[in-house]
């Protein structure tokens, strides 16, 4: 894996971004034999690899739907898209911003930050906008919205 990370597959970096990650942590609960946490770390581990090769596609789906309508596109939506896609993902199943989730858990990386349970609401609202957008044509705004309303998706409060 780390070959072919090195290598520039895309693949192959989203692993290996995901599991530098929980590395140090699972070291520590091995070396005291905590196996709970251990069963936990590789369940969130395997939850943002799903994740993260979603996202990746979903951002792949994305472009494809920029390349296929460039003409009838502004340069701002283009420039901005991704970005709005993944805010409003963050809206539907939290309420808030992806900054202001931020603040509010004190962190960097907002997927790292997110339990099990959330990474995996997050990547079937992302899954089923990819289907709408690769299968039926959707705009990508459009089928963020339409994945919340037909996961009907509950804000998360924590």
């Amino acid at each position: 894996m780390v070959h072919l990370a090195i290598k520039g597959n895309k693949v192959a970096i989203a692993i290996a971004e995901a599991s530098v990650t929980t590395t140090l942590e699972q070291a520590f609960d091995i070396a005291f034999d905590n196996k709970q946490k251990l069963e936990e770390y590789q369940a969130k581990h395997k939850a943002r690899v799903q994740g993260k090769l979603t996202r990746r596609t979903l951002t792949n789906a994305i472009r494809d739907y920029i390349n296929a309508n460039a003409d009838d596109l502004s340069d701002n939506y283009k420039k901005f898209i991704y970005s709005n896609c993944t805010d409003t993902v963050n809206r539907i199943v939290f309420g808030r911003s992806a900054s202001k989730l931020k603040e509010e858990w004190d962190c960097r990386e907002l997927r790292s930050a997110m339990t099990i349970e959330e990474l995996m609401i997050v990547d079937g609202v992302e899954r089923l906008a990819l289907t709408l957008i690769d299968d039926l044509g959707f705009e990508p705004l459009t089928a963020i919205k339409e994945a919340g309303n037909r996961l009907l998706i509950k804000k998360i409060k924590r």
